[in-house]
């Protein structure tokens, strides 16, 4: 199972896998955590929700249009749209929880791997393309992975995309895709409803933590849970996009086939997207919006460790960002700037999951077993 599960799948380990760290006078009050909470819940974590619903929705738009006039032009747009879509879907990694985990949004929304002989079974069959056909189509027929699917060939390029999805023979192609994105935009569209004050509202579980949320007893429960995301996040990063095609779980081999979003070449851009989402968790900023992010609760016990998480932050972006796009291509000529990439993300991933769980007395809800 890759990363679209791998946060449930860690989500799902606790009491199996508990690890304990310390506690007592390290513990937050309420005081200290209430203001980090009521910034992050609207600022940062509702907020993102509700980009990504409307880079969902410019999706959908661009999978109609391209449906209703196949073009060079029409193509670049829905994949711009795409990339857009995932980078802002990524940025949601550090806080998947909540509704997220209760409504199983990954799986609508995101399914790695996309079932490629699948899909193509659908495209050349006779069943009727409409809603309710797509509603019953499984998890990896669907959502972001394959729209990546049709929209992109990084083998044979945008002439043979455009080529598949043009004339008669192609309205099929294109219908799908649209009929896909839109089913994708409803998922988004639940999940910032499910976030939203005017509808299910799981952003008060959060700012009313300890003082009658349902989800929260407590605000260090809460807490409790942006620190594990914004772990799981890193985790997800380390471990299924970077070790495994790497190479680090078969023998230093080079697996380039569990790449992710591989036929758009967008792997390096969507692992550096779920980091910048980490970061706007921890430094407290997002779109414009600043205020008291996890970061206020570390640099009130320790302003060395808030220091040294920002730089581990830079420097795991910075790492990524010096591989040289696209990663299939660095998998096979350019691994040591991989090995960096992964080294120094995992230095991230270490600090936040030993001195940041530990000072905020935060136990960790998943089995820090990703072989390095």
């Amino acid at each position: 199972m890759q990363r679209r599960t791998f946060l449930l799948l860690a989500a799902a380990a606790v009491g199996a896998q508990l690890t304990t760290v310390a506690c007592g006078e390290n513990t937050p009050s309420r005081e200290n955590n209430g203001p980090t909470l009521a910034f992050l819940a609207p600022s940062v974590f509702l907020a993102s929700y509700r980009d990504l619903d409307g880079a969902a929705k410019t999706l959908a738009t661009a999978a109609s249009a391209l449906r209703d006039a196949p073009t060079a032009a029409t193509l670049a747009t829905a994949q711009s749209a795409w990339r857009e879509a995932m980078k802002a879907w990524r940025r949601t990694d550090a806080f998947a929880f909540g509704p997220v985990v209760t409504r199983s949004s990954q799986a609508g929304i995101d399914f790695w791997p996309a079932n490629g002989a699948t899909i193509e079974s659908t495209l050349s069959g006779t069943s009727t393309l409409d809603d309710a056909g797509i509603a019953q189509l499984g998890g990896n027929v669907k959502g972001l992975a394959a729209v990546e699917y049709v929209l992109f060939d990084s083998t044979n390029g945008d002439a043979s995309v455009l080529t598949a999805l043009s004339g008669d023979a192609g309205l099929r192609r294109r219908t799908f895709t649209a009929l896909i994105a839109s089913a994708l935009e409803k998922r988004t569209a639940e999940l910032f409803n499910a976030w939203d004050a005017a509808g299910e509202n799981f952003t008060k579980e959060i700012t009313s933590a300890g003082s009658g949320s349902a989800a929260y007893g407590s605000q260090k429960a809460a807490v409790d849970d942006i620190v594990n995301y914004m772990i799981f996040a890193i985790e997800s990063v380390v471990r299924a996009r970077l070790a495994k095609p790497i190479g680090k779980e078969s023998g230093g081999v080079a697996q380039p086939a569990l790449e992710e979003s591989p036929r758009s070449d967008a792997s390096l851009d969507d692992m550096l997207a779920t980091i910048a989402g980490v970061e706007s968790v921890y430094v407290g900023s997002y779109g414009g919006a600043t205020g008291p992010g996890v970061s206020a609760l570390i640099t009130a016990r320790n302003v060395d460790l808030d220091t040294r998480v920002r730089a581990a932050i830079a420097n795991a972006k910075a790492v990524l960002a010096a591989v040289t796009p696209p990663m299939r291509t660095a998998l096979l000529g350019d691994k040591t700037a991989l090995e960096a990439a992964y080294e120094g993300v995992n230095a991230l991933k270490r600090l936040l999951a030993t001195e940041v769980a530990s000072i905020l007395g935060s136990a960790l809800q998943f089995g820090d077993n990703d072989g390095d």
